[in-house]
């Protein structure tokens, strides 16, 4: 008797923020002849709510989604049902889980599939695995449009998948953000400058350079911290300076413009904030 292998997923991320999760899967007990060489059974498809046959979803919805696969596909002893490979099955529920919740930390896009040459098909499976229909697609809006289409003439067995058994690589890299928000509430890493024949000055600290601090005496050109916990962090990591600088962490009034730079993976979890 055969069993489903899990080997591969992929989530792809939509432009207005919702998402589709590809499997790619098998039965233990089927082959596939390619260039007359048989292979085990390899296909991608889609993670679909089969009662409402929705196949693009929220982030939450999502994960509800996954909880569900992974729920029916739990044996009574508390096993699970599914593969990783040939005779490697998922030993607990929990390893099944690590192995969707890995898939949803970095997200492609549908141009970025097609940039590195994975074609996206929709199709309609009704019996068994004869497909009556196979779409190719370009474009997410012709994604769209092609799956909204087809579910209304086709009803249920609608369907996404891949073109390539295997994925070309996919070279993403992910991009800094800068966020912005007015606040009057701050912190700045202050200190008294004390050198010989010279009067005590006070200082802010500006930025590092190497093993340096460099200090300026223009609050304006101060580093900004959004929470004194922040400030207490950077303080903590100085290095020794030959200048005698008592260093404390200073609230400050005045309304600025904070900026954060955050380092974002094909994801707009942050973009709200």
């Amino acid at each position: 008797m055969g069993y489903t292998i899990l080997y591969d997923k992929r989530l792809v991320q939509l432009s207005d923020g919702r998402y589709f999760f590809m499997l790619q899967l098998g039965e233990s007990n089927v082959k596939e002849r390619i260039n007359g060489r048989y292979y085990p059974q390899k296909k991608w498809t889609v993670l679909k709510d089969e009662k409402s046959q929705k196949m693009f979803f929220t982030m939450g919805e999502l994960q509800y989604q996954i909880f569900r696969r992974i729920a029916d596909s739990i044996n009574e002893d508390g096993s699970t049902m599914l593969a990783y490979g040939k005779g490697q099955f998922f030993e607990t529920p929990n390893d099944l889980r690590r192995f969707f919740t890995t898939g949803l930390k970095n997200a492609v896009t549908v141009e970025q599939l097609e940039e590195a040459k994975n074609g996206l098909y929709v199709g309609c499976r009704k019996e068994g695995f004869s497909d009556e229909m196979k779409m190719l697609i370009e474009g997410e809006e012709e994604l769209l449009s092609t799956v909204a289409d087809m579910q209304e003439k086709l009803g249920d067995g609608v369907y996404i998948g891949f073109n390539n058994r295997n994925l070309n690589a996919l070279h993403i890299k992910g991009q800094f953000k800068e966020l912005y928000k007015q606040t009057a509430q701050w912190y700045t890493i202050s200190g008294m400058l004390i050198r010989e024949g010279d009067e005590p000055k006070k200082v802010y600290f500006r930025r590092r350079s190497n093993k340096r601090l460099l200090v300026t005496e223009d609050l304006s050109e101060a580093k900004p911290f959004a929470t004194e916990e922040e400030a207490q962090k950077c303080m903590d990591s100085f290095p020794e300076l030959k200048d005698n600088i008592d260093f404390y962490i200073e609230e400050q009034t005045e309304e600025i413009m904070m900026k954060r730079r955050v380092y974002i993976k094909n994801q707009k979890e942050m973009e709200q904030e």
